[in-house]
């Protein structure tokens, strides 16, 4: 069924259209416009907009009224010159890539009838800039706002909306997001290169971040995790060249590879207790970092910071009452090890050497009632830094440790 009317009323001297052509199926389904208006309201007969139905059209403003329940795959796409969009209440599913590619679009708000934003029903659209989602809500999908690049403004609903991998990847000029509550998990490259993101707000029950959630936020200064986050993916802030401050859940676990990769500006980490696993790279090219405090029952440690921490061997080299200490990379770049039995296995060799050279920042040696292991070539240069530090303040060193020391180098025949 093809229906046509072509009653046009002026506005500002420019031609606009209340009535309109459309190609409508037995079923209300909205196959094609044909017209050529800049201004189209849907009739009260349709009742949903098919894939493609206005798919590179020239229309300026569309008004969808309550009787369409859906709006089909790309059905707007590549309406390059679209710049409103009014949705009713009645509208219950935004399918694929509807509104794709919509550069003039501004603004929209999501009515709360609307149940589903599907697989990237307004990426691309880089003049949006505000978006109101509905109480309604509850699956944002995969890519919906995908490169919405001067995206400033997103308000959530207060109740659980699933939020898909990529949602707001590339959203360069959103400053804030307040994740709704009730979300437990941030999906994969949620909010990945969004470089304007400065203010996170969390909700309470979160319990994971997942990989390079938030890669590349170049703007985000410090972290507040909730109190049940227990991992942190793989690359979850790489590329936060700004973060500084960073708050750890108290039911933290694991940390994944290369989760804070040239995190620049980030100068001091203090785990929680429950921390077990800190993967490979997870602070590399952090080269602000003077301090990383471990926890007691850290059981796996991997760092670019030229040591790896695993759980102690009997074979290893001990003391007999044991103690932590700090072993520098450089001088900007501190390893505290603390409340556990550790071996250090690898030589520190050229780093320590330039340490020992430019001993600025050794300002701190930590001595707790602990056992540490170290293999053979790690605690020899470990050893002579915490005796020549304490040479160097006048203190007293520990018995016990300078004894194991020289039995240890005499034992290898090592010159002292």
């Amino acid at each position: 069924m093809k229906m046509m009317d072509t009653e046009r009323v002026e506005s500002k001297g420019k031609r606009k259209t209340e009535l309109m052509d459309f190609e409508i199926d037995k079923n209300g389904v909205l196959k094609e416009y044909t017209g050529d208006h800049d201004t189209v309201e849907i009739g009260a007969d349709i009742q949903k907009i098919g894939p493609h139905a206005f798919e590179g059209k020239g229309i300026r403003k569309i008004t969808i009224p309550s009787n369409v329940k859906s709006i089909g795959s790309e059905a707007f796409k590549n309406c390059h010159q679209l710049e409103e969009v009014i949705l009713h209440e009645g509208l219950e599913k935004i399918e694929s890539c509807a509104f794709e590619r919509c550069e003039n679009l501004v603004q929209i708000t999501i009515p709360q009838s609307v149940k589903l934003l599907d697989v990237g029903a307004f990426s691309y659209c880089k003049g949006l800039k505000q978006i109101v989602v509905s109480e309604g809500i509850q699956k944002i999908g995969r890519a919906a706002f995908l490169n919405c690049e001067n995206l400033e403004e997103v308000t959530f609903p207060k109740h659980p909306v699933k939020i898909d991998a990529l949602a707001f990847a590339d959203c360069r000029k959103l400053n804030s997001i307040s994740i709704p509550e009730g979300n437990k998990t941030i999906e994969p490259n949620t909010f990945i290169h969004c470089a304007s993101l400065k203010e996170i707000e969390f909700p309470d029950c979160l319990t994971a971040i997942e990989n390079s959630a938030f890669e590349g936020c170049r703007a985000l200064e410090k972290i507040n995790l909730p109190k049940d986050v227990k991992k942190i993916h793989v690359y979850a802030f790489r590329g936060c060249t700004k973060l500084k401050e960073i708050h750890f859940s108290h039911r933290l676990e694991e940390i994944g590879e290369y989760a804070f990769d040239n995190c620049q500006k980030l100068e001091e980490v203090v785990f929680p207790d429950t921390l077990k696993i800190i993967e490979v790279g997870a602070f590399c090219n952090c080269e602000g970092l003077t301090l990383i405090s471990f926890p007691g029952d850290i059981k796996e440690v991997s760092s670019d910071l030229g040591v790896s921490i695993t759980e102690a061997e009997d074979d290893d080299f001990g003391f007999d009452e044991g103690f932590s200490f700090s072993i520098y990379r450089d001088t900007r770049n501190t390893l505290k090890l603390k409340n556990r039995r550790i071996v250090v296995r690898g030589s520190l060799g050229e780093p320590l050497k330039k340490v020992l050279q430019k001993n600025k920042v050794m300002d701190k040696v930590c001595l707790p009632d602990i056992e540490c292991s170290m293999a053979p070539v790690a605690a020899r240069e470990a050893t002579a830094l915490y005796i020549l530090q304490k040479q160097r303040e006048g203190s007293e060193i520990p018995s016990n440790i300078l004894s194991s020391y020289l039995k240890y180098m005499k034992a290898h025949n090592i010159p002292m």
